[in-house]
C-alpha cells in the first residue's frame, strides 16, 4: 500500500467535512454537506485522472443512497448495518465492474449519457418527503476512527476499484448516519449530484488534454457551480412548496 500527497489531501478533506455536516440538524442542510464535491476532486489525482469509471461511480452512489433508505425504512435493519452493508455493495460493484468498463472515450461518453439521463428523470420525479430535524449527540472524536478506516479502505482499494473510488460516499459514510432520521432527503438529493458532477467531470474531461488535470479541475468545478446551486436552490423552492401544501392538511 503506498500513500502521496492526495491521499493526506483527501483524509483532510473527507476529515473537515464530516463535523459540518454533524452539527447541522435541517435536513436539507445535511444534504448540501455531502453533496459537495470535495472529496471526489481530492480523489480524482490519486486515481490517475478522469475515466468512465469515475462517472459510472455515481450510479453506485445513487445504489448506495437508496438501499440505505430501503434497508432502514422498508427493512427495519439497523442504521450501521445497512450502511456497512450499501458500502459493501458498492466496493464490491466497484471492483467487478472496474475492469469492464473501457477506459475510452466511447466508454466516458456512453456512461455519461446514462448518468445524466438517469439523474434527470429522477431529479424530476422523486417526490419531496417530510422528515425531522436531527443532531447527533455523539462527539466528532468518536467518529474519527471511522474516517481514518474510510479512508485508508479506499487508498487500499484504488488499484482495484479505479475511479469508482471517485463516487465513494466517503463523507456520506458518516454523514448518512448522522442523517439517519432524513434518509430520503440524503437520497432524493443525489440526482442533483449525478446532474452537476456530471456537467464537473464533462468539462474536466473535455478540458485535460489542453490545462492538464488541475486545470481542468477548475475548469470543472466553474461549470458545477454555475448547475449545482441554481438547481440546488430549485429544489428547495420544490421542498418548501410541498411543505406550504402539506401544512393545511396537518
Amino acid at each position: 500500500m503506498s500513500f502521496d500527497i492526495w491521499d493526506l489531501v483527501l483524509f483532510v478533506v473527507v476529515s473537515a467535512l464530516t463535523p459540518g455536516g454533524a452539527c447541522m440538524p435541517d435536513p436539507r442542510h445535511k444534504a448540501l454537506i455531502m453533496s459537495l464535491p470535495l472529496p471526489s476532486t481530492a480523489a480524482t489525482p490519486a486515481v490517475g485522472g478522469i475515466g468512465a469509471s469515475n462517472v459510472a461511480g455515481f450510479t453506485l452512489l445513487l445504489l448506495f443512497s437508496w438501499q440505505v433508505w430501503f434497508c432502514c425504512a422498508k427493512c427495519r435493519m439497523n442504521i450501521i448495518l445497512s450502511i456497512a452493508l450499501a458500502a459493501g455493495v458498492f466496493c464490491l460493484l466497484g471492483k467487478l465492474l472496474f475492469p469492464l468498463i473501457p477506459d475510452t472515450d466511447a466508454g466516458f461518453w456512453s456512461v455519461m449519457v446514462w448518468n445524466m439521463v438517469l439523474g434527470g428523470i429522477l431529479f424530476a420525479a422523486v417526490p419531496w418527503k417530510k422528515e425531522p430535524a436531527y443532531k447527533s449527540p455523539m462527539p466528532f472524536w468518536c467518529k474519527v476512527p471511522l474516517v481514518a478506516g474510510v479512508v485508508l479502505l479506499l487508498i487500499v482499494m484504488k488499484k482495484y476499484m479505479g475511479g469508482f473510488i471517485v463516487a465513494f460516499p466517503m463523507v456520506g459514510v458518516v454523514g448518512t448516519y448522522e442523517s439517519r432520521h432524513a434518509l430520503w432527503g440524503i437520497a432524493r438529493q443525489v440526482p442533483l449530484m449525478m446532474l452537476s458532477l456530471g456537467v464537473l467531470n464533462t468539462l474536466a474531461r473535455i478540458a485535460l488534454p489542453y490545462t492538464g488535470l488541475y486545470w481542468a479541475l477548475a475548469v470543472g468545478w466553474a461549470g458545477y457551480c454555475a448547475v449545482f446551486f441554481p438547481l440546488h436552490r430549485l429544489l428547495w423552492r420544490k421542498s418548501l412548496a410541498a411543505a406550504a401544501e402539506e401544512a393545511p392538511r396537518a
